[in-house]
Parts: C-alpha cells; structure tokens; sequence
C-alpha cells in the first residue's frame, strides 16, 4: 500500500472527517510506479452524494436517461445491425440481482462519484465465447494491487497484478483479466481514477453550508449575536474578571459555527451577560440563491441541463430542449465510451461494434420532430384562415394515420400512447366526445356528439 495514502488514512482516523474532506479534495493522485493495493477514497464521495440533494439530483437524472439505451451490435464497415442472441441475453439480464437498466444506473453513479468503477465478469471457462454474467462491484470494497512496473509492459498483468475485494473483514481475490476497471482520467495519472466531484469542492462545500446554517437559522434560532457584560453596582458596569472573560471567548470560537464539529449552542457562564441578538433575515443571506447557483454548477460540471429540473420557468419547449441536448452531448458520447471498452471486454469480434442505441425514445425520433412542427404549421394555418379545422385535424390524423372517427380501438390506443401528449392531444380534439369514452370501454353521455375541440362544461352521464 502506498504510504503517503496510509498515513493520510491514520490521520483521518485521528483528526475526523474535516481532515478526510481536505485530504480528499486537496490530495493528488499515486505516482505513477507505486507499487501495492492502490487505496481509494470513497467515504468523502459517499458523504457528499448522501448529503447534497442537488448532487444527487443531477447524478440520477444523467443515470436514468443513460440507463434508457438499447444495446445493439453494429457491423463497422456497414453499419447494419448483427444479431448475436447470446451477447443480447447476457446484457439484458447481466447478473440475478440486477436488471440491465438497474445495471447501468448502478454504473453511472459509482463512476461519476468515486472516479472508479469496476465490474466482475464471471467465465467459467474460456470455451465460453461470453462471461455468464456481469456483476458491478463498487470501489468501496475493491483495491487493485498493482505490480509498480509500468513502462514497457505489453501485458495489463504486467501493470496490476490482481483485485482484492474487502467487506466485514473478508478478503476475496480477483485476477486481473477477471474484472473490468473504468475510470474517469486523472491530469496526472492514467492508470487510476479521479473522483470529478474533486473539481466542484466549492459549490459542493458551499451547498452544505448553506443547508447547515439555514438548518440552525430554523431550529435553534441561537449563537448569532454578542454577549455583554450587563452586572452592575452602585458605583456602574462591574467588569467581567479576565479569566471569565477568556473563558467565555474561547468557549464561543471554538463551538459556534455551523458543521457536526461546531455543536455547541447554549454558553453557561456564571457572568451577568446581555443578549444582543445580530441576526440577518434569511431572505437576505441570499442562501437559497446560492444553492440554485451552486447547483447550476453541478448542472454544467456533469454536462446535464438546469432546465431539466423543477423551476418555475419551464416550459415544454425548454424541457424538450434540454432532454434532446444532455442526450446529444453527454449521455450518447459516454455511452460510445463505455460501450467500447465493454465489448473489447467482454469479446466482441473484430469488425464488429457494441454500441447503445437511443433512437427508440420518441423525443428523440424523427416521426417527433416532425409532428410537433406538422401541428404548429396546421395551427398557423387554421388561424390565419388558410384551412378550415376539419381539414387540418384530417391532415394530421393522415400523418399519423389514425383514422377519424372509426378505427380498431386497440390499434388507436397505441398509436395515441406512442405520441408527445401536446400531438395526442391535438388528434383527440378532432374525436368527439363519446368516440372517446368509447375507446377506452366508458359508457356514453348526454351531449357526446361534440368535438373534444369544442367541450366547455363536463358533460353529464346518459341515464
């Protein structure tokens, strides 16, 4: 084991988790030589991902819509889908814990908090032409031990000589070619891998601060302010004895503040002391408008879109917007990523590629695309007298082919369910309302033979 991470490792022990945080943030990457179990940090990763909702946040979101993909194997030179069932399978159902969206989920998290991630292919035997199953394994538990040689190697067992697996005391070892170990790239070493929360140490800091001093603004209401001397005799103030004065001092410097090592809330004192309360109306801090910040930051580091979270300021568009933008310039070029170390390790043929494919989700299909500008075209139109609305509700029921009125009812259904709610809504409008209840198996109403275009006040049930 390195010695510089073990010493780092006693005094965290000593000092308490304010020393393992700087340690975290302020620590550099082993040398590149160094020879042993290689340590990784992931208690202050762990920590933080647990206790920044807006770190969380943004980490599930980018690993919901990453998980998302399909898996599919490409033939390079022409770009067709190959079929391999038994490499589909496998992905599909990669371990009996883990379906292949809890998977990938699982991946991305560990990744993007620890900088390290690894993963176990279990193969029996090497007749096997793919592993019978994938399992994540997280760096918590995992050291690789490595060999210290690394110039001129041409073997990776020449580099690591194997993975040790640590839980509850109990050691199990992995060879080298058993276990597939991604990482986010360090400046200085290639070998091991960075945590990239180590890049955001200020909005992340910054946010628990602001969540820790609003939390005592809320509950204790109290150490925000000075305490005066207030005794008094015939002859005016009695001052305080310095000995209780330095007593006092000392007792609000060191247990004052906000964070787990600054408990202290009530000073006992034997002193006649005055409370002048210098409190700030939270408003003004600006706290919350420091968190938003912050989390803008976060929103930029990890190359997800604010627009994709709660705000008041959304609209459709934006949300469309921003799905469509985090998809294109994050999700797909580190899906590419992955998946081509993924099929190198798992032994995907030459000539071959294992890529992940999104061009299922609808927001991101041409038919979508197409349609919502299909229907704001038709609406222009009707409003500027060009068509009249029959006639455009026919045209877009064309395009989507649904027939209006009649129709398979279950065929219908589906073709409503594949569309944005904004195309769905628009068709429906040119059914009317007891065509409508009719798909769905409800009975008729008074009044149904209207448009759902024209519907003003619920219509009451037939007798």
């Amino acid at each position: 084991m390195n010695e510089n991470n073990f010493f780092h490792r006693i005094g965290d022990w000593f000092a308490g988790s304010k020393h393992a945080e700087r340690a975290f943030f302020n620590g550099r990457a082993e040398l590149l030589g160094s020879k042993g179990a290689v340590y990784l940090d992931t208690d202050v990763p762990y920590k933080l991902l647990n206790s920044i909702p807006e770190l969380f946040q943004v980490l599930t979101k980018g690993g919901n819509m990453f998980s998302n993909g399909c898996f599919k194997l490409i033939d390079i030179k022409t770009g067709k889908e190959i079929e391999d069932k038994e490499l589909m399978k496998l992905l599909e159902n990669p371990n009996i814990l883990e379906s292949q969206n809890q998977f990938m989920y699982t991946y991305w998290m560990q990744y993007f908090s620890y900088g390290n991630q690894f993963q176990y292919k279990n193969k029996p035997t090497s007749l096997l032409k793919y592993p019978t199953s994938i399992m994540n394994i997280s760096p918590a538990y995992m050291k690789p031990v490595l060999t210290g040689k690394v110039w001129d190697q041409t073997d990776l067992k020449g580099i690591i000589e194997k993975y040790e697996y640590t839980e509850n005391g109990k050691q199990k070892s992995f060879d080298t070619y058993d276990i597939i170990w991604s990482k986010y790239s360090d400046l200085d070493n290639p070998l091991i891998g960075c945590s990239p929360l180590k890049s955001i140490r200020f909005p992340l800091t910054n946010t628990n601060l602001a969540y820790d001093y609003l939390n005592i603004i809320s509950g204790d209401k109290g150490a925000i302010g000075a305490l005066s001397n207030s005794a008094k005799d015939m002859g005016g103030v009695i001052p305080m004895t310095e000995e209780e004065r330095l007593r006092i001092e000392n007792m609000y410097r060191k247990q004052y503040g906000v964070g787990d090592d600054k408990a202290g809330r009530i000073i006992v004192t034997n002193g006649t002391l005055t409370w002048q309360p210098m409190t700030y109306p939270t408003k003004d801090l600006l706290l919350l408008e420091q968190i938003d910040a912050n989390k803008l930051t976060i929103c930029d580091h990890f190359g997800m879109n604010i627009n994709l979270f709660s705000s008041k300021s959304q609209t459709f568009e934006n949300v469309r917007n921003a799905i469509i933008q985090v998809y294109q310039d994050t999700i797909i070029p580190f899906a590419d990523q992955w998946t081509q170390k993924l099929g190198k390790e798992l032994g995907v043929k030459e000539g071959l590629r294992l890529t992940l494919d999104y061009s299922h989700l609808a927001i991101l299909s041409d038919k979508f695309d197409n349609l919502s500008q299909i229907t704001t075209a038709l609406n222009q139109a009707v409003q500027g007298g060009l068509l009249e609305r029959e006639q455009a509700e026919q045209i877009l029921a064309n395009q989507i082919g649904i027939e209006v009125p009649t129709g398979n009812k279950n065929n219908t259904l589906n073709k409503l369910n594949a569309l944005s709610p904004i195309v769905a809504t628009k068709v429906m409008e040119a059914f009317t309302i007891n065509q409508a209840l009719e798909l769905v198996g409800l009975p008729a109403v008074t009044g149904g033979d209207k448009l759902i275009g024209e519907l003003g006040a619920a219509p009451k049930p037939v007798a």
